[in-house]
Formats: C-alpha cells, sequence, structure tokens
C-alpha cells in the first residue's frame, strides 16, 4: 500500500515540476509576465512541490492507511490538473502570438510581393535617423515609380502587371544588403532606405536600380519593357523628419520623370514646378475643366502635291490662374492621373460638332482625333466613338482615329 502512495506522490511531484517550467515560460513573456496571477500561480505550484516532497517523507516515516492511497491520488490528480491547465495555457500563448505576428506582418508588408510597405518604410526610417545622428553618417531616401506600368495594366490586365510587380520585387531584392530597405509604397511605386551612403553612392545605387528595372521581363509570353524614374533625398541635407524627407524624395522622383534623367537629387529649385503641377492635377480632376478646354485645327498637307488633306484637332488648355498650359505639360500628367480619357471624348465632341458647322456650309473635311493609350483599353471604344458619329450626322470615313507612340511600348 505504501508503494502505491508513493508512486502517486512522485507522479504528482513530477506534474508540478512540469507545471513549473511552463510557469516559467509564461513568466518571461513580455505579455503575461507582468500578470499578478501568473505570479501567484508560479509560488502556488512551487508550495505544492514543497508540500508534496514533505508528504513524501511523512509517507516514509510511518505505516501507510488506506486514506493515505486516497490523499496521494488527490495529489497526483492535481499535480495533473495543474500541467494540463499550464500546457493549455502555453499553447494558448503560443497560437496568440503567431496570430499576432501574422498580423504585424500583414499590417507591416504589401500582401502582393511581401515586400515591406510603407509603414515599415517609415519604421525603418526613424530608426536609420536615429543612428544617423549618433554616427553622424548620412541616409538616402529614395522613391521608384515605373514608367510605363499604367499601360502593362490597361492594356494586358491587371493580372500581369500584379505578375510584373513580383518579379521586379525579387529583382530588386538582389540588390539589397542589411544596409539598404526596399519597400513597395503603393500601386507602381517603391521605397529605398540605404544607410551611410555619400550622394555618388546613393546615385549609383539608384542607377544599378534602374538597370535591373530596364531589363526587359517575360510575363505568359509577353516581352514587356517599362523602366523607372528615381528621386532622392538626403538626411540631414535635405529634411530632418520622415515625412518631409519622403516628400523631397517624390518631388525629385517627379523631376527625374518629367526631364525623363532616369534619377534625380533633390534641390530647393525643383519645388516650384512639383507644386505647379499639383495645381494642374487639382484642376484636371475638377468638373470645370471641359469649360477650359478647347481645340485647335492644324492642317494635314499631302507632301505628294502640297494640298491641303484634312485636319488634326489639337486639344489646349487655358487655365484660369496659370494662363495656357502646353499640351506637353498637361498631357502626361493627364494620362498618369487617368483623365486623358474624359479629355479625348471632350476633343471628339468639340471637334465633331465642328466638323457638323462645316459640312451645313458645304465643306468635306476629313478630320484626325488622337486617342490615348487608355482609351485603346477600353471595350466600349468602338460603340461609343459610332455613338458620337451618330451624334453629329458624321460619316465614319471622315474621321480618323490617330494612335500615340506611346501604345507600342508594349511588345509579345
Amino acid at each position: 500500500m505504501k508503494i502505491y502512495s508513493l508512486i502517486l506522490i512522485v507522479a504528482g511531484i513530477f506534474f508540478m515540476l512540469r507545471s513549473s517550467v511552463y510557469a516559467r515560460v509564461l513568466l518571461k513573456d513580455e505579455h503575461t509576465r507582468n500578470l499578478a496571477g501568473w505570479q501567484l500561480l508560479f509560488g502556488f505550484v512551487i508550495l505544492f512541490i514543497i508540500s508534496y516532497v514533505g508528504y513524501g517523507l511523512v509517507l516514509l516515516s510511518r505505516p501507510t492507511a488506506l486514506e493515505d492511497i486516497a490523499v496521494s491520488g488527490v495529489f497526483c490528480g492535481g499535480g495533473l490538473f495543474v500541467l494540463a491547465t499550464m500546457h493549455v495555457s502555453v499553447q494558448t500563448l503560443h497560437y496568440v502570438r503567431e496570430i499576432m505576428e501574422r498580423e504585424r506582418h500583414g499590417w507591416l508588408h504589401d500582401s502582393l510581393t511581401n515586400l515591406p510597405n510603407r509603414r515599415l518604410l517609415m519604421e525603418r526610417m526613424e530608426q536609420a535617423i536615429t543612428i544617423s545622428d549618433l554616427t553622424k553618417q548620412p541616409i538616402a531616401i529614395m522613391i521608384m515609380d515605373l514608367n510605363r506600368f499604367k499601360e502593362v495594366n490597361d492594356t494586358l490586365g491587371h493580372h500581369y502587371g500584379d505578375e510584373l510587380l513580383i518579379a521586379l520585387s525579387q529583382r530588386l531584392l538582389n540588390l539589397a544588403d542589411a544596409s539598404c530597405m526596399i519597400a513597395r509604397m503603393g500601386g507602381d511605386e517603391f521605397g529605398f532606405v540605404l544607410e551611410s551612403p555619400n550622394k555618388e553612392t546613393a546615385t549609383n545605387f539608384c542607377k544599378d536600380m534602374l538597370a535591373r528595372v530596364d531589363e526587359p521581363f517575360v510575363i505568359d509570353g509577353h516581352k514587356l519593357s517599362i523602366g523607372g524614374s528615381i528621386g532622392i533625398a538626403m538626411y540631414p541635407e535635405h529634411g530632418h523628419v520622415t515625412q518631409q524627407l519622403l516628400q523631397h524624395a517624390d518631388v525629385a522622383m517627379y523631376a527625374a520623370k518629367r526631364n525623363g534623367k532616369g534619377c534625380v537629387m533633390y534641390a530647393a529649385g525643383i519645388n516650384e514646378s512639383s507644386l505647379s503641377n499639383l495645381n494642374l492635377i487639382a484642376t484636371l480632376k475638377h468638373p470645370d475643366l471641359k469649360d477650359q478646354l478647347s481645340v485647335s485645327y492644324q492642317p494635314k498637307i499631302n507632301l505628294k502635291d502640297g494640298a491641303v488633306c484634312g485636319l488634326e484637332a489639337l486639344v489646349r488648355w487655358h487655365h484660369p490662374l496659370l494662363g495656357n498650359i502646353p499640351p506637353e505639360q498637361f498631357i502626361p500628367i493627364a494620362e498618369r492621373i487617368g483623365v486623358m480619357p474624359q479629355i479625348t471624348f471632350i476633343v471628339l465632341h468639340t471637334a465633331l460638332a465642328q466638323l457638323e458647322e462645316w459640312r451645313a456650309l458645304g465643306l468635306d473635311i476629313k478630320l484626325a482625333v488622337n486617342l490615348s493609350m487608355r482609351n485603346l483599353s477600353d471595350e466600349s471604344l468602338p460603340d461609343d466613338i459610332a455613338r458620337v458619329l451618330k451624334c453629329y450626322n458624321i460619316l465614319p470615313s471622315n474621321l480618323t482615329l490617330a494612335i500615340t507612340e506611346s501604345s507600342m511600348m508594349l511588345t509579345r
């Protein structure tokens, strides 16, 4: 009888010792170590172990009765219950921690490319700025925007755009190291934090990145060429806080896109043109844009005999504050922000209305109107044009639709 009681007590001690291991895990975890309940439970576990050992010594020193087996069984069952409770608690803690890590990863990473997102990039910038203040080493903040990416989405569909972004992310990661973070800021925009570079090093890094971007991609049999534009801002020269540095890098990036240089280092002078672009973007999205646009007509000359063989409709924009805005300034912006299709149909309606007036005067004129890349990706384009022609009683043979060079940038 004594041997059975001792076996139960030893089993109970083992269960309690195992429980104390779980309790130590809970006390070391940052989420539970400050909870008084777990600290109290750990104290009870130690007290139980001492009690179990004491009761076992008592059993060894005297004859064992039937009730001793019952008490030993209760002690063993209590130890097993505490062990099961501790095991479930630790497993729950690990499960909750895994969920929190997954949520944090999803909160700080891009779901498509698995690259860090804008939030994590800004966290890294804050850390890099703190280190830079101690080491007195500069930091380069860079923003890259892809060229012609919208044409990929508009022409081939978002599947190809997504696959292109994934393939590009892998290329960029091959250039990164411990001193560089690459993040997807959103859409076709990427951000970089490069620690301890000088301006020359940062510029060379950008050139390497652009060389990788310029290499053609093959997606499902389609050979795609895009390219990119990068803006660079240096800490502390170009700003002292993260938002200011990102803004200045963004300004430099648009300057690079505008002048076609590939990468541009921020300078105070380029702010003025960027503010002007912001004004243009706001007005291009305004409902009153139609009232500010007009159409000019440029003759088309037949080189064989010098005769006028038609007219080309050209859009003109008179901004209420900035005056006449040349097409080469606002059309690329309109393409980028997605309002070019609306402008195209404003021009089309205006031009065909004029053509109807000329026909009433007995003039038979052929008219050419340019289409944008976004127009070409619209499946309803033929029906829309047919409705406009019918509205103004214009024969299809009198209208020529011209395709701009940008539509030829994608090759199969």
